[in-house]
């Protein structure tokens, strides 16, 4: 198994294309309502890619909080 076929690196690229596709998402909803939100495991990377692309569309305010919880196991 090489670096590019990790489980943990491929996980990672789809949550990262996934905070993507959700941040655009949250732009084109017509509600005024903030969001907030929760996120575990790779969802933080998600949530995290999520936060770039609303800095880079200037659209921060639309979130009112966030909890990303993350813990690294050893085995």
């Amino acid at each position: 198994v090489t670096y590019i076929d990790n489980v943990w690196s491929v996980a990672k690229n789809k949550a990262s294309v996934a905070g993507i596709v959700l941040a655009n998402e949250v732009i084109k909803r017509e509600s005024c309502r903030s969001l907030s939100i929760v996120a575990y495991s790779v969802g933080c990377c998600a949530v995290l890619s999520l936060l770039d692309e609303l800095v880079k569309q200037q659209k921060v305010g639309i979130l009112e909080d966030g909890n990303l919880w993350y813990k690294w196991m050893i085995l």
